[in-house]
């Protein structure tokens, strides 16, 4: 078997061992599979910690939990949670808004919890631990925010 911590040309005696491109291609073509794998799983793994903490919180503030499994339903209860209009949601159809209105939406989700702006932050940048926070936490859901945006 070649080692493939020495160079491509392998010493052999006299006469030097050259891999084969088929040799090449078996060596490289288990890299990406495997990678690939555990990419998805951990997304996966991360999709399902998203879904288990927003189930808590559609059930901390009223909503049945299984509304989070319909996809565009899914975005008007956390919009309606957060605004109060659930309709709002819709902003995310306009092309510049649609980058901003979801870091505006985390951090009014986080305010209607009873939590802070750095929170809110916090909830773009790692969703998962903030989710089950506000899904599992002390925290109570006090209503949301009536305002324009």
């Amino acid at each position: 078997m070649y080692n493939f911590l020495n160079s491509m040309y392998y010493p052999r005696g006299s006469v030097t061992y050259k891999m084969s491109p088929e040799e090449l291609i078996e060596m490289f073509s288990l890299i990406p599979s495997g990678l690939i794998t555990a990419f998805c799983i951990v997304c996966l793994l991360l999709a399902v910690i998203c879904t288990i903490g927003y189930w808590k919180m559609f059930e901390k503030a009223g909503e049945d939990g299984w509304k989070i499994l319909i996809p565009l339903y899914n975005s008007y209860i956390i919009t309606k949670i957060a605004y109060g209009n659930g309709w709002k949601f819709l902003l995310t159809l306009v092309p510049i808004i649609r980058y901003i209105f979801p870091i505006m939406l985390a951090v009014r989700t986080a305010q209607a919890y009873g939590k802070s702006t750095g929170f809110g932050i916090l909830n773009v940048f790692f969703p998962e631990i903030c989710l089950l926070l506000l899904g599992f936490g002390k925290c109570d859901y006090e209503g949301s925010i009536d305002s324009f945006m």
